[in-house]
């Protein structure tokens, strides 16, 4: 979806690429042909064309214009074998927590006061941390958290006169027990160390601070570079939240949902899975059940847990549809999907959609795990 925006037009990309706007509709429509044959190919390709015209709308004065959740809502249509396919997709976060409270008592059943908690000691790396989870561009927040992690590795480790920055930050590395990270590097040999100053230093926070012509870079919103910077990312918290506790005592919540815990709780785990189909323009509210006549007079059709999509921490749910077997929803604006009897999730289709033309309509619906307690690992595409 795009943010707010006054264009109506239709761009040509080249090579049969349009890109259209439209200030009534919250989409970016993308017109064209691709030589890709998996559909995950598919939606890369058209991703990029998508940030390109963008790019090129910006540049020319035309407007500054942004996606919102662009890989976890979209609608995607397509021909195989002279049939036409569409198929909507919507990923939706389940933010979750957990916190623990531990009472000490002697055999009388009397309290024992507990020690105090040191309090957290300040030190401006602190500032850089704060700012990389305010920001919603991954990019920004793998900056500012390096020069978070770079105030805390010089705080420890002082970095010696005419010393190279590779050999500083090497010494200083040397210092901190890396091994509980250690499932969490590609595994290309070498040491701790040796895998951090590659994959974080080089491979990462060189590329990102640089954009010259035939060097290596990362490009914001290419799909591949997104998910180096995440994984990255990931990592440098970890030595970050490690730093800050070894030398500022930092108090954090410790408590989480495991992925497995949460594939296990949304999961493969009823025996009844329905998508509903509904032409209401009724706004949604939390407050809706599968008794209310919104969605008695849906249309349903079966659902399945999918496998082949679903990974610890997101389960997917797909189920698929001939137009033609659909009753009384000519327009589709709202969508349902009922776990058994019981109403699960409710999601708008702004604008509505009709299925003129189409042989099968596809619905995938994920639902993914996200830590109330853990540093910030979402950001806007």
């Amino acid at each position: 979806m795009l943010k707010k925006h006054e264009l109506n037009e239709v761009m040509n990309l080249g090579k049969g690429w349009e890109l259209v706007l439209d200030s009534n509709s919250p989409y970016v429509i993308l017109r064209g042909n691709s030589l890709k044959n998996d559909l995950e190919g598919f939606f890369g390709t058209c991703y990029d064309m998508v940030q390109k015209g963008l790019d090129i709308l910006s540049i020319n004065g035309r407007g500054d214009i942004s996606i919102s959740d662009g890989i976890d809502e979209y609608i995607i249509w397509w021909k195989e074998n002279s049939k036409q396919f569409i198929r909507i997709v919507r990923v939706t976060d389940f933010r979750m927590g957990a916190s623990v409270e531990v009472t000490m008592t002697d055999k009388e059943g009397n309290v024992i006061e507990q020690k105090k908690i040191k309090p957290t000691n300040y030190h401006e790396s602190l500032r850089y941390y704060r700012l990389s989870q305010i920001t919603e561009d991954l990019f920004d927040s793998f900056r500012n958290m390096y020069l978070s992690f770079e105030g805390l590795l010089s705080l420890q480790t002082k970095r010696k006169k005419g010393e190279k920055e590779g050999e500083w930050l090497k010494r200083g590395l040397n210092n901190i027990n890396l091994k509980s990270l250690d499932n969490l590097f590609e595994d290309t040999g070498g040491s701790m160390v040796d895998k951090f100053y590659k994959q974080i230093y080089l491979n990462v926070r060189c590329s990102l601070f640089h954009a010259k012509e035939n060097a290596k870079r990362l490009v914001p919103q290419n799909l591949e570079d997104r998910k180096k910077v995440s994984n990255a990312l990931g990592i440098l918290t970890h030595v970050v939240l490690m730093l800050a506790n070894k030398l500022l005592h930092i108090n954090r919540e410790n408590a989480l949902i495991t992925k497995i815990g949460f594939s296990n709780l949304i999961g493969d785990n009823f025996d009844d899975y329905k998508i509903l189909l509904s032409g209401s323009e009724e706004p949604l509210s939390i407050l809706e059940v599968s008794s209310d006549p919104i969605h008695q007079m849906s249309f349903g059709f079966e659902a399945r847990f999918s496998e082949e999509l679903s990974v610890l921490g997101i389960s997917y749910f797909v189920g698929s549809i001939a137009p033609s077997d659909i009753i009384d929803t000519p327009r589709i604006n709202r969508f349902s999907f009922q776990l058994e009897d019981v109403l699960f999730s409710v999601h708008e289709i702004n604008k509505g959609l009709t299925l003129d033309n189409v042989d099968e309509l596809q619905v995938h619906l994920g639902y993914r795990l996200e830590n109330r307690n853990l540093p910030k690992n979402r950001f806007q595409y």
